[in-house]
């Protein structure tokens, strides 16, 4: 008897290239390659030598944040984002933008 999972993993459309070529796991939802197995690494570098190179990163994806912006910048933080970034007035006036990856919030921490 074959039972389906709540949330199955979603596949990147470079899966078949990825599967072939690297250990998948499923990581933030979606099944990505985690472990080289050096099959890749000749026709990677035959391509980025001849053509270009790419990295597929279509399981990054954009949040919103809503609420009290102590209490916003305090969560961020406990993710892993330095406070004084979080607060800069160029961030926070749009001059300027800024990419940061989210960690799982320490615990201990609000």
């Amino acid at each position: 008897k074959v039972v389906a999972e709540p949330n199955p993993p979603r596949w990147l459309a470079t899966h078949v290239w990825h599967a072939k070529r690297a250990a998948m796991e499923t990581i933030w939802g979606h099944k990505l390659a985690a472990q080289n197995s050096s099959l890749g690494l000749r026709a990677l570098h035959r391509a980025a030598s001849h053509h270009c190179c790419s990295h597929d990163r279509t399981y990054m994806q954009l949040f919103e944040f809503s609420g009290p912006e102590a209490l916003v910048v305090d969560a961020l933080e406990a993710c892993g984002l330095e406070r004084k970034l979080l607060t800069s007035k160029a961030l926070r006036s749009g001059a300027f933008r800024a990419k940061a990856s989210l960690h799982e919030a320490s615990r201990g921490r609000p």
